[in-house]
């Protein structure tokens, strides 16, 4: 098993979970659609408390303790931006003026 450190392998696993994530933050993302708000830090700050709790239900089966390990913050951050850009861009409805 190599320990080199692998940006493409990240960004695949990355993809995936965000896959996963996206079934379970579609509900979150649905209420914070009532008031849209393209790129909000507090909608990112949202994602990020959602995706700390998925990843570290995720990373329980293969770690004792998640948040001691790097990959956690790493899994946390990319796919909570990964979801806030996705919803920012593609699924914010636009606000009625």
């Amino acid at each position: 098993m190599s320990t080199d450190f692998s940006f493409f392998m990240l960004a695949i696993f990355s993809f995936i979970f965000f896959l996963f994530y996206l079934f379970i933050a579609t509900p979150l993302q649905i209420k914070l659609n009532q008031k849209p708000k393209s790129f909000s830090i507090v909608y990112l700050f949202t994602y990020c408390l959602a995706s700390a709790v998925v990843t570290a239900l995720f990373m329980l089966y293969g770690q004792a303790n998640p948040f001691t390990s790097v990959e956690f913050y790493i899994h946390v951050g990319m796919s909570a931006v990964i979801f806030w850009i996705f919803d920012s861009v593609l699924l914010q409805k636009k606000e009625e003026s």
